[in-house]
């Protein structure tokens, strides 16, 4: 196997040579006690201006994808009147992201390796803009899926690209702020999307502008990337020392890009002694011990975050604020407060990440995360317990719901509201379309909304997405954004983080990809079965089984995630040669 030094190019180096003091290119300049202070001022800005331009365009994948979550849940309530979508079919338009996200984690694993990560970005900016101007044109429901779908791969693909290029281009010292920073850069793309969303929510085809302006941040991500260099790691495991030195030099202090440098280059030797094929690739991590147990790790932390509900939380927010009362431009621009707050708590999290570490941040998370969900649980019931009641009589099989807010969470049923002087009281059940009830009162009418009565004061009214207001629906997006403000400061970034860290150069492609594959199959379950759930067994018990799934990852992950705060890449392996609780536990034998 031909190791780096027996190169015969024009970047034919000898390896000795490179790792002396003084090896890095003379262009990259660095502060001497020598150089008057303002020209050490300017080495160190030249050094962080560019390391910002780095991380900001490398981001702008998470900016897409939050872009992208922020405005789906209001687009698909006007997407669903415009084409009179079914339960499953906005369930399917939704979820299609997540499958092709999940499908491009697995192609993304070659193209990574193959093409380098600086390419693998500019890929991702691609997919965006394609799907940009296939929903902003989709004539119907079929195109629009397909969109969707193109969009998906873009998702997919950044969830694992970014923090890749920035877990190997990154000071180590900064990783975990830099890391947090994507993730922000995620919940500012949520922000955006919600308020564009509810900008245009009154719109006619308002979700069209929507979709077709995130093709303005994709142009700005591909041609910044076009100036961004490769990762080092990239270049030195592809024969190109030099191009890695001077990457090295632009983000790092000098005696540290010797050390990085070396350390990099010795991994490429040892790669180089048992470089294999896909399937010896395999046959390897199947005999590692440390890769199978981070390939645990990487997969549960994704699986447990998803489980709980968050990309659920965030793509049908608009519709769980909806049930507890509000119409549609209220949902929309309502489910943009609690991001707000998101926002702000991941915040929180880039403080915190780099000083209390991964493994504390993500405990508390997920216990406060437990904690919101319950209350969620506890609103909704209360909520139904105070909406009107049905007449059973009046009930059928289908619609046999005892009251208002768990009837109109059901596909096809809504709610016909009896008044009584001011309030809305007991009514019916049953079946139903958006327009009119299939119920008939006794002087044979049908039940019609209160915007379609002829009569000013209307004694019944027709009730299909969300029941009659109650004073205390706000608890709802209280609710939403308690679990938001619990999540943001480590169940969001925490996962990505470690998911980047814990896998050695030689299978950090498919631990990365398999990562993200369990992160959007995941996606995909909870998005493809939210409103089905909730159609089956309501709101209160859908909210109780996510907060069980978060009980069983608390206690799953407290045994199985160590801490890598601080920790250089090649070092962190080192954490996997056996179960975390069977380390914890040694100290006390």
């Amino acid at each position: 196997m031909t190791s780096l030094s027996e190169q015969s190019s024009d970047e034919d180096i000898d390896i000795e040579n490179q790792l002396q003091p003084n090896s890095l290119p003379v262009t990259s300049e660095e502060p001497s006690l020598f150089y008057a202070p303002s020209k050490v001022a300017s080495i160190c800005l030249k050094r962080n201006v560019y390391l910002a331009a780095l991380t900001i365009f490398s981001t702008a994948g998470g900016f897409l994808i939050g872009y992208d979550f922020g405005l789906v849940t209001g687009a698909m309530l006007l997407i669903d009147d415009q084409f009179n979508l079914s339960h499953f079919w906005h369930e399917f338009i939704v979820s299609s992201t997540f499958a092709a996200a999940a499908v491009a984690s697995i192609f993304g694993i070659f193209v990574a390796d193959l093409f380098g990560r600086k390419r693998a970005l500019l890929l991702v900016a691609i997919f965006f803009i394609a799907g940009a101007v296939v929903l902003g044109a989709s004539p119907n429901k079929e195109v629009l899926l397909v969109g969707r779908l193109i969009v998906g791969c873009g998702v997919g693909l950044a969830s694992m690209f970014v923090p890749m290029y920035l877990a190997e281009s990154a000071p180590a010292h900064g990783r975990g702020k830099i890391m947090v920073f994507y993730m922000m850069n995620m919940i500012v793309g949520v922000l955006i999307g919600s308020l564009i969303a509810g900008s245009f929510s009154e719109v006619a085809e308002g979700w069209r502008y929507m979709f077709s302006l995130a093709g303005v941040p994709s142009v700005i991500m591909y041609v910044g990337m076009l100036f961004m260099p490769e990762t080092p790691r990239w270049l030195i495991y592809h024969k190109k020392p030099q191009k890695a030195k001077k990457s090295l030099a632009r983000v790092q202090k000098k005696d540290a890009a010797d050390e990085i440098f070396q350390t990099i280059v010795e991994d490429y030797e040892e790669y180089c002694k048992t470089k294999m094929s896909f399937i010896a690739l395999l046959k390897n991590i199947c005999s590692s011990r440390s890769v199978i147990l981070a390939l645990i790790v990487g997969g549960s932390i994704h699986m447990f975050k998803n489980l709980t509900g968050i990309n659920a939380i965030i793509y049908y927010s608009g519709n769980v604020i909806k049930q507890a009362g509000f119409n549609n431009s209220q949902a929309i621009w309502f489910a943009s407060i609690p991001t707000i707050g998101y926002l702000i708590f991941l915040l929180l999290g880039v403080f915190l990440i780099d000083r209390v570490g991964r493994r504390k941040l993500l405990f508390a998370s997920l216990a406060g995360t437990i904690v919101a969900l319950l209350f969620l649980a506890g609103v909704f019931a209360f909520l139904n317990e105070r909406s009107p009641t049905s007449s059973s009589p009046y009930g059928n099989g289908t619609c046999s719901f005892s009251h208002c807010l768990f009837c109109v969470a059901a596909q096809d049923c809504g709610f016909c509201a009896d008044k009584n002087s001011s309030e809305w009281l007991n009514g019916v059940c049953t079946l139903g379309v958006k327009d009119y009830s299939f119920y008939r009162s006794d002087n044979h009418t049908q039940c019609s909304p209160l915007n379609m009565s002829s009569s000013s004061d209307p004694t019944s009214a027709w009730f299909f997405d969300s029941c009659p207001k109650d004073p205390l629906s706000p608890l709802a997006i209280v609710g939403v954004f308690l679990y938001l403000m619990f999540f943001a400061p480590g169940m969001g970034p925490v996962p990505w983080a470690i998911s980047s860290e814990i896998y050695p150069t030689w299978a950090r492609s498919f631990g990365l990809g398999m990562s993200s594959f369990v992160n959007w199959t995941f996606s995909l379950i909870m998005s493809f079965s939210f409103l089905s759930l909730g159609d089956a067994v309501g709101p209160t018990i859908s909210f109780i089984i996510m907060a069980g799934f978060g009980v069983t990852g608390f206690v799953f992950l407290f045994l199985m995630v160590p801490e890598t705060k601080g920790k250089k890449l090649e070092e962190i392996e080192s954490l996997f040669k056996k179960p975390y609780f069977l380390r914890w536990c040694s100290r006390f034998s």
